[in-house]
């Protein structure tokens, strides 16, 4: 990663012979216009951004030993006939509470779509370039509004709705949820630095709790409890059928009002969907989304190290970085674009009429 690609500001023969670290003629003409030819040194980390690192804040005496191939993030894909159909219906948080028109007590559906950072290509709807960074929905709000969407689909439509579901592609999908919404349940009692120090937004960036240490807290246990009633009120047993102590894995229930996704899985879901009723990509609400990351590495005592840095190589060009995210892999660690917050082409099935671009900030 610390190797510089060129000789002289031409591609390196030895260092590069795919030219797959060189800067374009953009590059060139913007940022090297006065830059002598022998001072041109590219490093490959410097054609990266992966979301969560900073590698020129490591430490100096961390090692770089893989190379960032691809990353993910959870969010939803929401069924927009579904929340459309319910708009005028109210979500009541308090039923003690005698006066439901009461807005600290209760939203209506729309209020709570509305307020959602989702992709449905409307021109009246924000994207999620102007909307603010964390969501106006807290989890509580959004899984009340699910219920009543749903109970609202089932009366009109003889088969069983769910509230809401997880793909359980890859099961550990569910224990990402839970933190996501534990964390979001943390984030209401802690100011922004405070969260910074029990979930670094960075990996270079040291975290002064670990997830046992939050549960000597007693206000984080008492957190981790409401997480448990939220889930607890929109999944039902059925929908995690097991093998022993090991979930069954399955995509998302088809009649599934709102569902948690990875980008890679939200493609095939997407795909397969009815272009009458389309699923709109929403962030998360709550304060936090979990993300995935793979990276590429060489086994110490290769045949051939040489072989699989050519190999590694070839996978980490920008061309293969855009392939996967438009076959729904996953995101590309590659700078691709100028600009960090851009509007880049991802999944068609999440790039058709109805979604509008896909973007990544």
């Amino acid at each position: 990663m610390d190797e510089d690609g060129s000789d002289q500001g031409k591609p390196s023969k030895v260092d590069d012979p795919f030219s797959v670290f060189q800067l374009t003629q953009e590059d060139e003409e913007e940022e090297l216009a006065n830059v002598d030819p022998k001072d041109k040194k590219q490093k490959r980390i410097d054609f990266y951004a992966p979301v969560g690192n900073h590698y020129d804040k490591y430490p100096g005496h961390w090692q770089i030993d893989r190379v960032p191939y691809m990353w993910d993030f959870g969010f939803l894909l929401c069924k927009q006939g579904a929340w459309l159909a319910a708009a005028s219906r109210q979500v009541v948080f308090d039923y003690t509470k005698i006066d439901y028109t009461n807005k600290e007590n209760s939203r209506s559906v729309k209020d709570i779509w509305d307020d959602l950072r989702r992709i449905d290509g409307n021109k009246d709807t924000k994207t999620a370039r102007d909307r603010k960074t964390t969501s106006n929905v807290t989890w509580r709000e959004f899984l009340q509004a699910c219920i009543i969407v749903a109970r609202t689909q089932a009366q009109q439509k003889a088969e069983l709705v769910y509230p809401f579901d997880v793909d359980m592609s890859v099961t550990e999908t569910l224990s990402c949820l839970f933190l996501e919404v534990w964390a979001s349940e943390i984030a209401k009692q802690n100011s922004f630095f405070d969260m910074h120090n029990i979930f670094p937004h960075y990996r270079e960036d040291k975290t002064r709790s670990g997830l046992i240490d939050l549960l000597k807290n007693v206000p984080y246990r008492q957190a981790l409890y409401k997480t448990w009633l939220l889930l607890g009120e929109v999944f039902s047993p059925m929908q995690f059928e097991s093998d022993g102590l090991v979930f069954t894995t399955r995509p998302v229930q088809p009649t599934a009002i709102s569902a948690r996704h990875w980008y890679s899985t939200a493609t095939l879901a997407t795909k397969n969907s009815d272009p009458l009723d389309p699923l709109v990509p929403v962030g998360l609400p709550g304060s936090y989304s979990v993300r995935g990351d793979w990276f590429l590495a060489v086994a110490k005592g290769s045949r051939s190290p040489l072989l699989a840095d050519r190999a590694m190589d070839l996978l980490s060009s920008r061309l293969s970085n855009m392939t996967r995210l438009q076959y729904g892999l996953g995101l590309p660690t590659r700078i691709t674009l100028k600009e960090h917050g851009m509007v880049i082409t991802g999944h068609r099935s999440l790039t058709g009429k109805n979604q509008g671009n896909f973007m990544i900030q």
